[in-house]
């Protein structure tokens, strides 16, 4: 498995000035935002000092999972802070 470097971002959205905090953060986000499961689309994060930190709500722990494996592999991230809470969908 490889490790997206946030570093070597081509993409023309991401500007070359900022710091790598910033990038690696701007990179959680754009996995996150181009999952197919719109619940991990909606899911917030902010990185500081090999920290990467999600919150928000999963309907599943299997989804919790996928998203766990995907920003693992951004490169920087050395440890997930799991804000994340699993609620499992209510009848109504």
């Amino acid at each position: 498995m490889e490790a997206i470097s946030a570093m070597e971002s081509s993409d023309s959205d991401c500007p070359s000035f900022v710091s790598t905090d910033t990038m690696v953060e701007w990179e959680a986000t754009h996995v996150l935002r181009c999952s197919p499961y719109q619940s991990i689309r909606c899911l917030k994060c902010s990185f500081h000092e090999g920290v990467l930190t999600l919150r928000g709500r999963l309907p599943s722990y299997s989804l919790l999972q996928v998203t766990q494996t995907r920003v693992r592999r951004i490169a920087g991230v050395e440890a997930i802070n799991n804000r994340i809470r699993v609620e499992w969908p209510t009848d109504s």
